[in-house]
């Protein structure tokens, strides 16, 4: 897989806020992983491109729902989350969906089962 673009990545923790109202501004989106694998191992999460770019969202121990944020300005075009374990090897693969402006994805594993809202 290609290595993650400069177009989009991992929300800072820091919140500083741009304001404005341009239709190219940063959105944020909030990915929920729950981590019930057997056997239990911390999980490394990615957003996939179709064209095979993926950017780094977090970790996620063992048994445990962690919350990673994603900000882009591109919405535009289908993506897929990735989860690695200790190997690296991709051992989860979601189904495709479409970004919209302050999703909300809920990935549960082991199985693998997406749902999208909205709410940030």
């Amino acid at each position: 897989m290609a290595c993650a673009s400069g177009r989009g990545g991992p929300a800072s923790s820091s919140g500083s806020e741009a304001s404005g109202a341009d239709s190219t501004a940063a959105q944020d989106i909030a990915v929920v992983v729950e981590n019930d694998i057997t056997p239990s191992e911390p999980l490394t999460i990615y957003l996939l491109t179709v064209g095979g770019e993926r950017s780094f969202l977090g970790s996620v121990p063992p048994r445990s729902t962690r919350t990673l944020h994603y900000r882009t300005g591109d919405l535009s075009g289908e993506r897929r989350l990735a989860a690695g374990g200790r190997s690296n090897r991709v051992r989860y693969i979601s189904q495709p969906f479409d970004l919209v402006p302050k999703a909300v994805l809920h990935w549960r594993l082991p199985s693998n089962a997406l749902t999208i809202g909205e709410g940030i």
